[in-house]
């Protein structure tokens, strides 16, 4: 049967996608006669954003609105934008980490990438990549262009993109500077809380935080009272730190899957995350309680292409060490303070209950 996480993403996110495929095709639409470039670009957009993936983040955004006695099924407008949002972040995060397959397709650079290639345009890698940085730019304007048009009061509009500048966008860039420069220094020289701080700024706030409290503002009203008005506040508070602390559990469980998991669940390479260089709280425990020829091996392969022995001799090394253990048994305690800043609210209301089976499933997923 079905766990109830289940069974509220498979009643939420059809509509979602829905609105999002709506959207793009109304869109194309209006470019066709612009240009027969835009239209491809459109199309492609789609292709990417419906193949497949967890639309957590819109089905995020349903449920803090649900949770918050909204109604209005316009909510799915703003799912919609957010889950492009996630599409567009993908999509620049594969360009910056040269990842060829997101969801069981090409990446968008890589499919235009091969489009050039195949009509022999020179340095087809190159304009793969500037393609792919025009649909992000479109992809981007799409965002705010779902959440102008949906069917909600001005002042909660302006709200929402307040949140998404200031959240999503300012948080998201910090934390990916945060760890693009700790991917280029040494090993001996990552610091594990910087890492973490990182991982605070970009997953849990634009994939967790960001998505319900979102939702929550959509539903609170501009009168009720003050017990309503503290009631709103408590929620969002809330919301808040569970979305800080799942969002810690998510991504140290990604971390442990871009090393341990097996690529036909992913649909991403085992051990990208090494190639690149990610100074993983992983990686880094592996390092501090490694053997020194152990230690000179992890900076031999950091960063650098590996053999699929190498690769396996670094996963020993993290079992070794207890580097694989110490992160699992930390990501248990993120999404067990998660639940816990759950326990204010309505135990009994089906959002709080999907709400901590969500905090149960980042940590068990497997991919």
């Amino acid at each position: 049967m079905p766990s109830l996480l289940q069974q509220y993403t498979q009643k939420h996110a059809p509509f979602v996608l829905f609105g999002l495929r709506a959207f793009l095709n109304d869109q194309k639409k209006q470019t066709a006669q612009v240009s027969p470039h835009l239209v491809e670009s459109i199309e492609n957009i789609t292709e990417f954003c419906l193949r497949g993936g967890k639309n957590m983040r819109g089905v995020l955004t349903v449920l803090g609105y649900r949770l918050a006695r909204g109604e209005k099924d316009s909510i799915y407008r703003i799912a919609a934008a957010i889950e492009m949002f996630h599409k567009y972040i993908l999509s620049v995060d594969d360009m910056a980490d040269r990842d060829e397959k997101r969801n069981g397709g090409s990446t968008l650079w890589k499919m235009y990438q091969d489009k050039f290639a195949q009509q022999k345009w020179a340095d087809a890698a190159h304009h793969g990549r500037t393609f792919a940085e025009v649909d992000c730019c479109l992809m981007s304007s799409f965002v705010t262009e779902l959440i102008r048009t949906a069917d909600f009061p001005a002042e909660k509009l302006l709200a929402v993109l307040q949140i998404v500048d200031s959240e999503m966008y300012l948080q998201t860039i910090a934390g990916w500077q945060i760890h693009y420069f700790q991917n280029n220094q040494k090993l001996a020289e990552a610091d594990e809380a910087e890492y973490l701080h990182g991982l605070e700024l970009v997953t849990a706030h634009y994939s967790f935080v960001a998505p319900l409290t979102i939702g929550a503002v959509l539903a609170t009203p501009k009168a009720g009272g003050q017990a309503r008005a503290k009631q709103d506040s408590d929620l969002i508070k809330s919301l808040t730190e569970y979305g800080q602390n799942v969002g810690m559990a998510f991504q140290l469980q990604d971390d442990i899957l871009g090393m341990f998991g097996d690529t036909k669940e992913t649909g991403k390479p085992v051990g990208n995350d090494l190639r690149e260089g990610k100074k993983t709280v992983l990686l880094q425990r592996a390092y501090c309680a490694a053997k020194e020829k152990d230690r000179k091996f992890l900076v031999k392969v950091c960063g650098q292409n590996f053999s699929a022995a190498d690769l396996n001799r670094v996963q020993k090394i993290m079992i070794d060490t207890g580097a694989l253990a110490t992160t699992q048994k930390m990501a248990e305690d993120y999404a067990e303070d998660a639940i816990k800043k759950l326990t204010d609210l309505n135990q009994k209301q089906e959002e709080v209950q999907v709400l901590q089976g969500l905090a149960q499933f980042v940590v068990a997923r497997k991919k």
